[in-house]
């Protein structure tokens, strides 16, 4: 799986950074590696809206119940493709859905 990392602590809560699931094998690979180490999905956060950054956004939504959070800067990009917001998280569209992290401490 390429663009994607996932991150975890000591307690195994673990953030997922660019979710690039392109196909169902590597949502699987990404659920089975979550699932085979005890991980909880805490948050899905993106450096970038690019498009090979944010296939998985849908699988994450609706697999985990955990939507992204990218920088406002990114809205305009998203929003410019009909079929993007549907990548972004389960057809959600709007930007209420959107979490500003441009000044979050990750």
């Amino acid at each position: 799986m390429v663009n994607t990392y996932l991150l975890s602590d000591e307690t195994n809560d673990c953030i997922i950074i660019d979710a690039a699931c392109s196909d169902e094998s590597e949502e699987k690979q990404l659920s089975d590696f979550i699932s085979n180490n005890n991980l909880k999905l805490t948050r899905n956060i993106n450096t970038h809206c690019h498009v090979d950054h944010v296939l998985g956004h849908d699988f994450i939504a609706s697999h985990y119940g955990i939507f992204p959070e990218y920088h406002e800067a990114c809205t305009p990009f998203l929003y410019r493709s009909g079929k993007l917001p549907l990548i972004m998280g389960t057809g959600l569209t709007g930007s209420r859905h959107q979490k500003d992290i441009s000044t979050r401490e990750i």
